[in-house]
Parts: C-alpha cells; sequence; structure tokens
C-alpha cells in the first residue's frame, strides 16, 4: 500500500541551517541540500519555506510514483573501512611522510584526517567571532 502525503508530514525530518549572504537557508540533508532549499531572513522564516517545499516536493513525487527518502534513523553502522583510489604519485608522498613520521599508511592519514576535522571544526567556531571582533 503507498504511503500518503500524510504519513510524510509527520515524519521528523532533521534541518540543516546556515546564513548565506543573502539571508538564511534551510534543507534537509536527507532529501538532498539541492532538491530544496528554504530561504529567509530568520531562521524560522527559512524553515517555514522549507516545510512548504517539502511538502509540495513529495506530493509531486507521490503523483509521479517516484520514491520518496524517508529521514535516516541513526542507526547506521559503518565498518571503519573504505577504499579510496589516488594517484600514484600522491600515494608514493604519502608512503614517505608516514615512515618520515614512523608510522604506518593507515595511521597517517588517520591522522591527517582527523586534524583536518578538527581544524575545519575550529575555523567555523572563531573565524566568524574574529571577524566580527575586527568589524566591531
Amino acid at each position: 500500500m503507498a504511503k500518503s502525503i500524510d504519513y510524510y508530514r509527520e515524519l521528523d525530518y532533521p534541518i540543516s541551517l546556515k546564513k548565506g549572504e543573502h539571508g538564511w537557508e534551510a534543507w534537509h540533508p536527507d532529501l538532498g541540500k539541492y532538491t530544496m532549499v528554504g530561504l529567509g531572513d530568520s531562521p524560522d522564516e527559512a524553515i517555514e519555506e522549507l516545510n512548504d517545499l517539502r511538502i509540495a516536493v513529495i506530493e509531486r513525487w507521490l503523483e509521479d510514483d517516484q520514491p520518496v527518502p524517508e529521514p535516516r534513523t541513526g542507526e547506521e553502522e559503518f565498518s571503519g573501512k573504505f577504499l579510496v583510489r589516488i594517484p600514484k604519485g600522491l600515494h608514493h608522498h604519502l608512503v614517505e611522510m608516514a615512515r618520515s613520521e614512523g608510522s604506518s599508511l593507515n595511521q597517517y592519514i588517520v591522522h591527517l584526517l582527523s586534524r583536518y576535522q578538527i581544524l575545519d571544526q575550529l575555523s567555523k567556531e572563531f573565524v566568524p567571532t574574529y571577524s566580527e571582533r575586527k568589524a566591531g
């Protein structure tokens, strides 16, 4: 039996928010950022527009017999493994860097990824604060 629009209205899709150049942007990561984006002068306006868009888009998908993604449950399990293909030159460079650090290639790449993740998070938290101080 096909699910109705009322079923999808009741689902709790996670929302991501970002302050953009022209106001606030809201989207559902589970539906794809570029599938629909609600815009507004405030987070509440952007979310309200997103909710209206979500219902309109899902209604269209149902009319066209398209599959409608449901929110992820958060119960995904990850193995901790993934395969990445990289150029031979980069592979060689990473092996040399790992050797110079006295670690395995795997440990070195985990170190680089962790370091990048921390730096990225810090830049999101502190760069706007610095800019606001500089402007003020």
